[in-house]
């Protein structure tokens, strides 16, 4: 059971073969920093939309 979960975690490279330890580390860290930048370029963009949405909101309220 052990056996397999090691294996299922291994990456493997483009040809089938494992990767070493050391590529298998950066190739994850790679991964995770991709998807923090994408979080927060979501962040970045759904507080600007909440900006823009307040901005109008208070334009509108100005007016009555």
């Amino acid at each position: 059971m052990i056996e397999k979960k090691i294996i299922h975690d291994m990456i493997l490279t483009d040809g089938g073969n494992l990767m070493r330890a050391e590529e298998q580390i950066e190739v994850k860290c790679k991964e995770t920093l991709e998807a923090i930048e994408k979080l927060c370029l979501l962040d970045d963009v759904l507080m600007a939309l909440v900006f823009d949405r307040n901005t109008e909101v208070s334009k509108a309220s100005k007016m009555f």
